[in-house]
């Protein structure tokens, strides 16, 4: 580990911005989910709506999904600091 100009490290640098896509990642699903239950509401006909709610359930995974990355690097940080880069990520989309 080598110290930048500002004093951290290059893993914290890496840790932040490991931390910033997950919750970037975090953030767009939880934006897409409130746009697609008022859909859902809207929805003219069952049909519409029970896509709708399928599409729901499978974005409500994925958001679990990475809560519980962003979960996983926090523990790391707090009781594994020097493995955080063995967390592995999910494709990004």
């Amino acid at each position: 580990m080598t110290a930048t100009p500002t004093g951290h490290t290059n893993m914290d640098e890496s840790l932040k911005r490991l931390r910033e896509r997950i919750a970037k990642q975090i953030a767009e699903r939880e934006a897409t989910l409130v746009s697609m239950r008022e859909s859902a509401t809207l929805a003219r006909t069952n049909h519409d709506r029970e896509r709708i709610l399928l599409t729901l359930a499978v974005l409500d995974e994925e958001l679990a999904g990475w809560k519980k990355i962003a979960a996983r690097v926090e523990q790391a940080v707090l009781f594994e600091p020097r493995n955080h880069r063995a967390i592995r990520m999910p494709a990004m989309r």
